[in-house]
């Protein structure tokens, strides 16, 4: 007597394909930077089926070809659809891989379509009383549904899957499963080439056919629909007959295995493991082991597994955090969590969360703290194995609040998950972001904090329970992360960019924005005057050149102006017409006067919407504004100045300068100190490529730029102009950002052909320059990253995409990571170490800002020379390379004046 059995079916390359376009791919890539989108969503699928459904057989079906019969009836069948994408076709072997490793058996039937398998399959079982699921996401398959056959259609991405059974998919179209076929023949289907009857849309046709019966009742019926519907019917109703040959399925395919013979294999462990170490799929491994039992099977013992989370916290009174934490022991891990608000340097948290191993995480307004609370959470600060996201912020926060706070903790998932992909957007390095890629959870975002300052703190009802319940909820997804990421920093050699570079930089980081650089308000407000009165002065030389008044800050007005009105050569097409963006204008500069008048409003009115006006509103009751310093936004490492960005106040045009003189010493200090790397970029290709050349004029102490030209132009370093000098400047420095010869050309406004030319003769002159460009590519190419000399990683998956503009933007990202890259580590180094010698020397000094590769500070007139002697220390000794590290310094009564002295 047969057993009944509950047998799931897979439309495996529909469901691929609805996984690869349902699940973002720059979420989603191996640790050697293969696109694994597809794999983790066809995965999830499994382990879901696995562990809701509990089957005794899922059969995973593929497509091996196309019957004859459909092609002999449409031989365009199939033929408008698009080529498989090559990020997709790698990842089909893989997901054969998590197949296989399930135990799961694959078929498929030379000649056939999956659907003609299943089509076979779920016949023979349902004929035999097994309880059947389809998993697909074509409709087609609605036919095969009978009492035993339910059809599980992904209606979106892999998660919405609605159970069609006979009933419902006769409410939800008009027709039985048997008679769906023909609802879609003449319906159509574009994708497929089944052309369909014009204005027929499926309720029509259902009507025609619950009228009709069949095809041949609905040919019979031909001569009695009116209109226009009946016209096309007549007209195609032989498309029609053509379209039922094709989507009917078949359901007698030659098989060499019956339904009984498919049976589940064992789970192998070591396969799981294999396979989901190599896509690092952390959380899908976790899963597997829960789902199929393999506890203590792992073959990487040393990873540590994630906890398993709780995620409903208790919402805490006062005292229960203080007992909470009475359960800690040295050797949990300890997370938490603080809502924040204000803005530096007056930041504070309204919210706490905390979780022992992610286990019964605790949240409390900190208005409900009492002292025994607030003892116990400066243990927590001292724990060994302490966990935060983002704790520059955390010192910021805490230390106001009166804890004492390590510098730097056992794990910050910010920093981690920045440290493993760097390309992720902001919103994908936030606690749901993190949650999303490396747990697969899906977590409501924070409500901003609601307090501005200490006084606010006794507002309890302005604080609902379900953010407080949100602090505890990130406080354990912490957990959950920390040793993901601890595995994978560990696996891909990225603990010295940690331990040496990152986390020792966060109390420079912190002290610097508490200390803020002052601003002399009436220098700025004196300078908006001065553009306003220019900003005028430009729209009305605009005016008068054009005869009328004109906006110039339509795009719109100014391309009908432009390119209509006054015919100039046309630009790139946009939507709103040719562009009129500043590299486009800059190229027709010769060709009307109003180009340099528009050009000339909006440079001044720019710096005065972007820095002269927003910078007062900047300054604290202090006096001075507290830019935050960012270590998570810069893919290569750079970093970034926020709240305002003080790093992009132009340095060359002369409201630039005027700007930055209203940056001044603080009160008891005497001078503004500056020190520049000199070619930090240069010399780091010089050190990394190994040419002898650039290596020994840099050790002559030649002016490099002059001595470069001289190599290059073949001429006399004493004869080299200006002109000669500042092109090679501009060349070698493109050389590091990736530029072409056209974008060379463009950027030193000279023809492709010269930009060509020169390039040729650098490369001809440093020929171990363009050996290390090119090896960094192709090195990068083969591995799927970049790597900086103290080893922090940028993974460039687009190196292999066939989207020609794609992968060359990978390759100037390539050209560039590692040189730049370099650059931002060496100078995380020596700010760690200017900051270690200041504490050592006691100087009146401090240092106030990072721009790039300068350090700016504020020092008395007793302390100037020790200072400056300090800073030359510190950024030419942190590193050694083949070349001299060398440092400009400069000071003066403001940013502006700063000058070698």
């Amino acid at each position: 007597m047969h057993t009944s059995r509950h047998i799931i079916l897979i439309d495996s390359y529909s469901l691929i394909f609805r996984a690869f376009y349902a699940t973002d791919p720059a979420r989603f890539s191996s640790p050697d930077g293969m696109p694994t989108n597809a794999i983790f969503g066809y995965t999830r699928m499994l382990l879901n089926l696995f562990r809701d459904r509990n089957p005794d057989l899922i059969v995973a079906v593929f497509d091996e070809g196309i019957p004859k019969i459909r092609l002999e009836q449409i031989p365009e069948y199939k033929a408008n659809r698009d080529e498989t994408p090559d990020d997709l076709k790698v990842q089909i072997p893989w997901v054969k891989k998590v197949i296989e490793a399930f135990g799961i058996p694959i078929v498929s039937s030379p000649g056939f379509e999956a659907d003609d398998v299943i089509g076979t399959y779920s016949t023979l079982a349902s004929v035999q009383g097994d309880r059947v699921e389809v998993i697909t996401g074509d409709r087609d398959l609605f036919q095969l549904a009978d009492d035993n056959v339910t059809i599980c259609y992904t209606r979106k991405g892999l998660s919405d899957m609605p159970e069609m059974t006979p009933k419902k998919i006769e409410e939800e179209y008009g027709v039985s499963p048997a008679l769906y076929p023909l609802l879609a023949a003449i319906r159509g289907d574009a994708s497929d080439n089944i052309k369909g009857v014009p204005l027929i849309g499926p309720k029509i046709a259902a009507q025609y056919i619950n009228s009709f019966g069949d095809l041949d009742g609905i040919r019979a019926n031909l001569d009695t629909l009116t209109g226009k519907r009946g016209e096309n019917m007549r007209a195609h109703i032989d498309d029609i007959e053509r379209g039922l040959a094709v989507t009917t399925i078949i359901r007698d395919v030659p098989i060499t295995q019956t339904i009984d013979d498919l049976k589940m294999g064992e789970v192998s462990p070591d396969d799981v493991n294999t396979v989901f170490d190599a896509l690092a799929f952390r959380t899908l491994k976790t899963d597997a082991t829960t789902i199929f039992g393999l506890d203590g099977e792992q073959t990487n013992p040393e990873v540590e597994a994630p906890p398993i989370l709780t995620m409903d916290p208790q919402i805490c009174a006062p005292g229960d955090i203080a007992r909470y934490l009475e359960a800690l022991t040295p050797s949990d891990s300890v997370s938490l969590y603080g809502r924040i608000a204000g803005v530096l340097p007056d930041l504070r948290v309204d919210v706490i969360g905390i979780a022992i191993g992610g286990h019964n995480p605790v949240a409390i307004a900190v208005s409900q703290l009492n002292d025994e609370d607030r003892i116990s959470i400066q243990q927590v600060f001292s724990h060994p194995h302490l966990i935060t996201h983002n704790h520059k912020t955390v010192c910021h926060t805490f230390r106001a609040m009166g804890w004492a706070v390590p510098d730097f903790p056992w794990v910050d998932t910010l920093i981690c998950g920045h440290t493993l992909r760097p390309d992720d957007k902001p919103d994908e390095k936030t606690v749901p972001g993190l949650a999303h890629q490396w747990l697969d959870l899906e977590l409501e975002k924070e409500v901003p904090g609601q307090i501005v300052g200490e006084a606010q703190l006794n507002l309890d009802d302005a604080i609902e329970e379900d953010e407080i319940r949100c602090a505890g909820v990130y406080a354990a997804v912490l957990a959950g992360l920390a040793p993901l990421m601890r595995a994978d920093i560990d696996a891909q050699a990225l603990n010295n960019v940690l331990d040496e570079l990152e986390y020792p930089l966060i109390a420079p980081l912190v002290r610097m924005e508490q200390t803020g650089i002052t601003v002399d308000r009436d220098v700025l407000n004196a300078l908006s005057v001065s553009l306003n009165t220019q900003v005028e002065a430009a729209k009305t030389t605009a005016h008068d050149i054009v005869g009328e008044p004109i906006n110039l800050d339509s795009p719109k007005a100014l391309s009908e102006l432009l390119f209509d009105r006054l015919g100039l050569p046309k630009t790139k097409k946009t939507a709103r017409g040719y562009s009129t963006n500043a590299g486009a204008l800059e190229k027709l500069i010769d060709a009307h006067p109003i180009i340099p008048a528009i050009l000339e409003y909006r440079a001044v009115a720019k710096l005065r919407s972007t820095y002269v006006d927003p910078l007062p509103l900047a300054i604290q009751s202090d006096g001075r504004i507290h830019s935050e310093f960012d270590q998570t936004t810069a893919a290569t490492g750079r970093l970034a100045s926020r709240n305002p960005n003080l790093q992009n106040i132009p340095i060359r045009s002369e409201v630039g300068r005027m700007i930055r003189r209203a940056f001044i010493p603080g009160k008891g200090y005497d001078h503004i100190l500056v020190a520049d790397y000199s070619q930090l970029e240069l010399r780091l290709i010089a050190h990394l490529s190994g040419d002898e050349g650039l290596i020994s004029a840099f050790r002559a102490g030649h002016d490099i730029h002059a001595a470069t030209a001289a190599t290059v132009f073949s001429i006399p370093i004493d004869t080299v102009s200006n002109a000669q000098r500042s092109k090679i400047k501009g060349m070698v420095y493109g050389l590091a950002y990736g530029l072409s010869a056209w974008g060379l050309a463009g950027q030193l406004n000279i023809p492709q052909t010269e930009a060509k030319e020169l390039q040729d003769a650098f490369f001809e002159a440093f020929p171990k320059v363009k050996v290390f460009l090119r090896q960094g590519v192709d090195e990068a190419r083969e591995t799927g990253w970049t790597e900086t000399m103290c080893g922090r990683r940028r993974y460039l998956p687009d190196l292999s995409s066939n989207n020609r503009m794609a992968r060359e933007n990978a390759e100037r990202m390539a050209l560039n990571a590692p040189i730049q890259g370099s650059a931002a580590d060496l100078m995380k180094l020596a700010m760690i170490k200017a900051y270690a010698l200041l504490d050592t020397a006691q100087l009146d000094a401090q240092i106030l800002l990072q721009v790039h590769d300068e350090l700016v500070v504020e020092v008395t007139d007793a302390h100037l020379t020790p200072m400056r002697e300090l800073l030359v220390e510190a950024m030419t000794t942190v590193m050694t390379l083949d070349v001299p590290l060398t440092v400009d310094t400069a000071h003066g009564p403001n940013w502006a004046d700063a000058e070698k002295h």
